[in-house]
């Protein structure tokens, strides 16, 4: 089992989702195939922004929602 720079401990490494990630968003774009591509080809401060804007979700149902919203949302629309 790898450590992380937290010195948490995970169980592998994958680049499509950061340290810093909540777990219900993780699981959420996994869920949904157009917001996971849509997901990976945000740049690095994209995905931040994006991150940080799931903060204020508190329940499985608002994460799935806001992860459908992103899939669907128009390039020039972004709801980050």
């Amino acid at each position: 089992m790898e450590q992380n720079r937290r010195n948490k401990p995970r169980m592998h490494h994958n680049p499509i989702f950061t340290d810093d990630m909540p777990l219900g968003l993780g699981m959420a774009l996994t869920q949904n195939p157009s917001a996971l591509d849509r997901f990976q080809k945000l740049n690095e401060d994209e995905k931040r922004e994006l991150i940080g804007s799931t903060h204020g979700i508190r329940s499985k149902e608002e994460m799935r929602a806001f992860v459908d919203r992103f899939a669907g949302a128009d390039d020039s629309k972004m709801i980050f």
